[in-house]
């Protein structure tokens, strides 16, 4: 007999209710110290049940206590309390008096659910009341007051809730169930890491993770149509997932898209259409860029830079033509400003030789007068010999800023500038060419005098 066994709706059915406290009417005087007695153990028992005086045994997820109440079945209204040794890691039972494991439940915006991790914390004192309806009719405990447990209904509706299940240092998982089918969770994994996965402790082995630095994927990342930024019209989708194509598209408000990602094996690649393997625009692998169209440096300040590794002496320049046929070939063309401006010089090729071009065309000059007065010039100019300062190699050759007052047109920079002077020394050979001519006048004038 138990407490539970008093009536609350007919006072007389009491009187042989409880063989603790009868309480039976006509009663000898002796036993009515017996029977307040026997109340007072009644009373007593049913605040230790509500006083949270009992220490949980079993396990963090099997909890067993004895309650001060000794009944020995379950019903509607039984209630216990008790004072928790450990916190619960998921799905949890509460075994009283040994009548058998009973699933704890709770109720949130989405109904009622199994106990998440973390309900139960070590050291709180937690209330349980048993209904027979919970747990699909199978019958539980129904926890009514769980520890840091928040209900957040983010979006669905009370069949498909996403629930706080965690609240740990290094573990707070949120849960997505569907009405039908598994759960996935999500949330704080380790430290400072989003996390995703199937089972509630995000820290150990998740299905992703991602930090500020890097995103780790368990599986294949195998992404049909993932929206990675953006929205609506402005998004960069995945649209395809190849052994050897996987592009992403760049889809503008209006207009046509552009791809990007993975072309053939190894490639980075950017072209219009999603075929990212067959002729994209431009190829990039750890040894080379491609390009079909123009390479063009658009910003004053741009320069096309080829910088060696340390311990590298050069990087050779390799232009490879694929000409077919004999003749000349223009190969690399040199102009100043807009393509618009002219071409005001190139670098054309041969089968066999290599030339570097000025432009010379009459069509690009006026004012055409014949050249005088080279001798002058010739007899400035100061022939050396030297030696270069990093490495101190010989040469011979002229210095910049003397052949500057003499003939400016043959030296960039000025003396002393911020750039080292350079010189053209092409620009002497039509002062050599009309030297020459002079001296063989004047050869053939004294040959025709003799």
């Amino acid at each position: 007999m138990t407490i539970y066994a008093w009536s609350y709706t007919d006072a007389n059915s009491n009187a042989n209710a409880d063989a603790e406290c009868p309480w039976q009417e006509g009663m000898a005087a002796k036993n009515v110290n017996n029977d307040a007695r026997g109340t007072m153990l009644r009373v007593a028992q049913l605040l230790r049940d509500l006083g949270g005086a009992v220490s949980a045994g079993g396990t963090a997820n099997g909890l067993t206590i004895t309650a001060g109440s000794p009944f020995t079945t379950l019903a509607d209204g039984r209630i216990v309390s008790f004072r928790a040794t450990a916190a619960n890691t998921g799905d949890t039972t509460l075994n009283v008096n040994g009548i058998g494991a009973k699933a704890i439940r709770v109720f949130s915006q989405g109904g009622e659910r199994s106990l998440p991790a973390g309900a139960i914390q070590s050291g709180g004192i937690y209330i349980a009341q048993y209904s027979e309806a919970a747990n699909s009719g199978s019958g539980g405990w129904v926890l009514i007051n769980p520890s840091n447990f928040a209900s957040l209904l983010v979006g669905g509706s009370a069949a498909s809730p996403i629930t706080a299940t965690r609240n740990q240092t290094t573990n707070i998982s949120y849960e997505a169930r569907p009405s039908t089918g598994n759960p996935v969770r999500f949330g704080l994994g380790a430290a400072n890491t989003f996390a995703v996965k199937a089972a509630s402790n995000l820290d150990t082995d998740p299905w992703m993770a991602v930090t500020s630095t890097s995103a780790t994927f368990a599986g294949s990342l195998a992404a049909q149509t993932a929206q990675i930024g953006g929205s609506g019209a402005t998004a960069i989708v995945a649209t395809r997932s190849d052994t050897t194509n996987v592009a992403y598209e760049a889809r503008p408000s209006s207009g046509s898209s552009v791809f990007f990602g993975l072309g053939a094996a190894g490639t980075f690649a950017v072209r219009d259409s999603d075929a990212l393997n067959l002729n994209p625009w431009m190829e990039v692998t750890s040894t080379e860029v491609k390009t079909r169209g123009s390479f063009v440096l658009l910003s004053s300040t741009s320069q096309f830079i080829a910088r060696p590794t340390a311990g590298t002496d050069s990087i050779p320049f390799d232009y490879w033509g694929q000409f077919t046929g004999g003749g000349t070939v223009t190969a690399m063309r040199f102009r100043r400003g807009l393509p618009a401006g002219g071409t005001i010089g190139s670098i054309s090729v041969t089968t066999t030789a290599t030339a570097y071009n000025t432009s010379s065309d009459y069509r690009l000059k006026h004012d055409v007068e014949g050249f005088d007065g080279s001798g002058p010039l010739i007899d400035a100019l100061r022939p050396v010999t030297f030696k270069w300062n990093v490495d101190d190699s010989s040469d011979v050759g002229f210095i910049a800023h003397e052949v500057q007052a003499v003939f400016p047109q043959a030296i960039s920079g000025e003396k002393d500038g911020d750039e080292m002077q350079g010189g053209d020394w092409s620009k002497l050979v039509p002062i050599l060419v009309a030297e020459l001519k002079a001296v063989r006048a004047r050869l053939a004038a004294l040959e025709s005098a003799a």
